[in-house]
């Protein structure tokens, strides 16, 4: 059976929205700072969310969750241990499932759910999207956790339609490392130095090929690698726009300089369909920006559409 066409069709014009987000211990437990990203996401007709630092948004009965989903008008997942969360517009996308941690040893767990594009039809390509937030103080961790986050680029998805498919991956991360340098229009690299908190030099560094310490890029590199590029990256190679490398986090004497620290990736045949990333500045309401992708609508139904007839 061939994939069902994109249905309805959507104006050309037409963005799906996807967005990241690290605010800081969910609004550190005050229900106005919460309101205040809610209110910041919906501005911008947020899709599709990654979240990261959802402390307590498992207690009292989920109530953090459901708040979130009302304000948000998205059907959110919450991972393991409260730490990370997916939310997405149940009019844009079909649930198919929902994931468990593929590793035990994540400090944080990741929140990965599979879901199907309504407008690309009940036959076409899945995608598992994941939140993760990489470990704060310990490289070779982070290196570990990177390497069993490719694996939800790496599945077969039984398809209620009865058709088995290769899915493909998107996600948002806290990486709390450096990309690596696919370009160099990317913010400097912190000098060690330079950094006045020694604990955090050893927490974002990592002994390099020379035995001295080289600031921490190996998680962007093993996602890159496996096929999970950053859409900010690839517009700006693809472009020459600077803006979608903005700093996500930004400098702080203990920490160093700007940084780009959290990223939007997508499986490498997603790329084409995204035109644009923005970082919109929520200092006032987290240490993180959040991050702003926008993919053409229909052209990612017609992909996904056609990912699954060269793969049946």
């Amino acid at each position: 059976m061939q994939p069902t066409p994109p249905s309805p069709e959507r104006a050309d014009g037409e963005d799906l929205v996807v967005a990241t987000f690290n605010h800081e211990e969910n609004g550190m437990g005050d229900p106005g700072r919460r309101r205040a990203a809610y209110a910041l996401l919906a501005q911008h007709g947020v899709h599709l969310l990654f979240r990261q630092e959802m402390p307590d948004a498992d207690r009292a009965q989920h109530a953090v969750m459901y708040e979130a989903e009302a304000a948000l008008g998205l059907r959110g997942w919450l991972g393991e241990g409260s730490a990370t969360a997916v939310f997405a517009d149940p009019n844009v996308f079909v649930p198919l499932g929902h994931w468990p941690a593929p590793w035990t040893g994540f400090k944080l767990a990741p929140t990965a759910v599979t879901l199907q594009l309504r407008d690309a039809g009940p036959d076409s390509t899945p995608l598992i999207a994941v939140s993760g937030h990489l470990n704060y103080a310990v490289p070779v961790l982070r290196e570990i956790e990177a390497g069993w986050l490719t694996t939800f680029n790496d599945k077969r998805i039984n398809l209620p339609s009865g058709h088995r498919r290769h899915a493909v991956m998107i996600g948002g991360l806290d990486g709390n490392s450096y990309p690596h340098r696919v370009t160099a229009q990317e913010p400097p690299l912190p000098q060690l130095d330079a950094i006045e908190d020694h604990p955090h030099r050893a927490h974002r560094s990592r002994i390099g090929p020379a035995g001295t310490r080289v600031m921490d890029q190996d998680p962007h590199e093993t996602l890159h690698t496996a096929g999970i590029r950053d859409i900010a990256t690839f517009l700006a190679q693809t472009t020459g726009a600077r803006h979608p490398l903005d700093p996500t986090m930004l400098a702080y004497p203990a920490y160093g300089p700007d940084t780009r620290v959290d990223w939007l990736c997508a499986s490498r045949h997603l790329l084409p369909v995204f035109h644009d990333v923005q970082v919109i500045d929520a200092q006032d309401l987290s240490d993180h920006n959040i991050i702003i992708a926008r993919a053409n609508r229909n052209g990612l139904a017609r992909l996904l559409s056609e990912l699954a007839l060269t793969a049946a």
